[in-house]
């Protein structure tokens, strides 16, 4: 049995006990450019795309209220769009850090202590920008401004 686990933003940690299969996998972006009557192209690549991660296994309980609760809290934070980070056996050289986009599942007849389940997890990633501080108001020629006001007698 090997054990995933889904760390929360808060440090809550939501255990996956069995994990039948991993998927993984990403695109790269690419664009290519073409002119007309040429041979060929320019291909550019922009980068990698955001990776996605599928997992389907059990997500098992000590009871069915066990199971139910950890159900209704992956779904939850499905629908919230909450970031959780991945601990899992197979590493991969991204953020880490995963927004849930699918989680479906069924409860097996006879069973009270798991419900299997299919999860896509997609990477979520911002773009690293630096903001730069940049003052778009000049204060000479609105005090400037604000004396021609006064010498005309508009501006008390």
């Amino acid at each position: 049995m090997t054990l995933f686990r889904l760390r929360l933003e808060n440090e809550q940690i939501i255990e996956i006990s069995v994990v039948e299969s991993m998927g993984f996998g990403g695109q790269q972006s690419v664009i290519v450019y073409e002119s007309p009557g040429s041979d060929g192209g320019t291909t550019l690549t922009t980068g990698r795309m955001n990776r996605t991660i599928t997992l389907s296994g059990r997500l098992l309980g000590s009871d069915i209220f066990d199971v139910n609760r950890k159900k209704v809290t992956l779904e939850r934070i499905r629908d919230r769009g909450e970031v959780v980070n991945l601990d899992s056996p197979l590493d991969s050289e991204d953020t880490g850090r995963y927004i849930i986009e699918t989680f479906e599942g069924n409860l097996p007849l006879g069973q009270a202590r798991y419900v299997t389940f299919s999860m896509t997890l997609r990477e979520y990633r911002q773009a690293n920008v630096k903001l730069a501080s940049v003052s778009l108001v000049n204060y000479q020629p609105a005090e400037l401004l604000k004396q021609r006001a006064r010498d005309r007698n508009i501006l008390a």
